[in-house]
């Protein structure tokens, strides 16, 4: 919604489980992150609410409502007609969903839990978006050839733009090949087993310990042209493990190691053969984030917001206000847990310590401020970072940068 240039409006309930649960009231906690969340991707909010047949008003849900308000009240001269700052462009794999329905897809998921987890600053995009003012465009798993998407994927690429597909992305469905000719890469049907491994090339992937990763979804086999550079290869099991196939308890031990390629790279196209993004809403694999943090960094070495130091359990949003010619990052730690089926709950904020921040700007600001608290706040300015340190937050805490 928020590159289509209208104004949005967050929506939550002040429920603990759904819809009219009288009596069931969300923890303030809970309350001031939702609406927190909202305005730190540049949205307004707005609470629900359902009045008791009686037509009385509960004081006590109204002064949780107030509390949290008053925080919203008080980012107010910084939430007020920002836009948001986003390095990567996510096509949305919803635009190829056939059924009709209102749940989000598991590759949509996926990738919305890596790049909020790794601090990334990304919007979610439609195939009539401008792709030019992005960095990386990132087409998880499930996005279909047309040649308007290729005529625009080659002019990104020719104005310097980096491409990351996965899985049956660009794949033809009906002909089974690659119409793209930058991803250097040729189709060669299915992964040979259906529990294959991952095996990371030496120096690869930083991030990763050099050790076999199993792929929990089915992949795609692909052939590597030449001048195309193998970042980790296929591991087959010794079979997959069946009644007529047996292995313990789950699937089967790696049994050969393969020159035959699962990720790629050529110039500043990679190519992931797995639904990595699905996956990843549906296995959690923590090494698949790790795989697509380190294409990222390497596909995009000058981010707009660093924050080296930051859990993954906290995220950071970076949203422009151009009239005031300031810059404002948002820091959100409200740790969930998981204490009933199906339910996540934020009982308190979080405490993050002693964070770095690295705000990308074309020239040292004037100042960086504390919001709302207008404090001023230490900097200096370095290979085109504003970079500061905050000492502790609670929950939330707005840094603006301003120009």
């Amino acid at each position: 919604m928020r590159t289509l240039g209208k104004d949005m409006v967050g929506m939550t309930g002040r429920f603990h489980k759904s819809w009219g649960d009288f009596g069931g009231l969300k923890n303030q906690a809970a309350l001031d992150f939702e609406c927190l969340n909202f305005v730190a991707n540049g949205a307004k909010c707005c609470v629900g609410d359902q009045l008791h047949p009686r037509g009385r008003l509960d004081k006590v849900t109204y002064a949780r409502i107030g509390k949290t308000y008053e925080k919203i009240e008080a980012l107010e001269p910084y939430a007020s007609g920002t836009q948001a700052i986003a390095d990567i462009g996510v096509i949305s794999t919803a635009l190829f969903n056939t059924e009709s329905t209102q749940k989000i897809t598991p590759a949509d998921q996926g990738f919305t839990n890596m790049l909020v987890e790794l601090h990334q600053q990304f919007n979610v995009i439609d195939l009539a978006e401008d792709f030019l003012p992005y960095k990386l465009l990132i087409l998880p798993d499930e996005i279909a050839p047309s040649k308007a998407l290729l005529d625009k994927l080659d002019a990104f690429v020719a104005a310097g733009g980096a491409v990351l597909a996965s899985a049956a992305s660009l794949l033809d469905p009906k002909m089974f090949w690659f119409y793209w000719k930058p991803l250097g890469i040729r189709y060669q049907g299915k992964a040979t087993f259906h529990g294959e491994y991952l095996l990371p090339k030496p120096g690869a992937f930083p991030s990763l310990d050099d050790t076999p990763y199993f792929l929990y979804q089915p992949g795609h086999a692909i052939a590597a042209d030449e001048g195309t550079e193998v970042l980790a290869t296929y591991g087959h099991p010794y079979f997959d493990r069946a009644p007529d196939h047996f292995s313990s308890h789950k699937q089967t031990p790696l049994g050969l190691r393969t020159e035959s390629p699962v990720i790629t790279l050529r110039g500043k196209v990679a190519y992931i053969a797995n639904p990595f993004f699905r996956s990843y809403a549906l296995d959690g694999t923590g090494a698949y984030k790790l795989i697509v943090g380190d294409l990222i960094r390497r596909l995009v070495p000058q981010p707009a917001v660093v924050a080296p130091r930051l859990p993954s359990t906290a995220q950071v949003t970076a949203l422009k206000q151009s009239a005031q010619r300031r810059i404002i990052v948002h820091l959100l730690h409200y740790p969930m847990t998981r204490r009933a089926p199906d339910i996540d709950i934020i009982e308190e904020p979080g405490i993050l310590l002693d964070q770095e921040l690295r705000v990308r700007v074309e020239a040292a600001p004037k100042r960086v401020m504390l919001a709302p608290q207008n404090k001023p706040l230490p900097f200096r300015f370095e290979n085109g970072y504003a970079v500061c340190r905050l000492e502790k937050v609670i929950g939330h805490q707005a840094v603006s940068v301003e120009l």
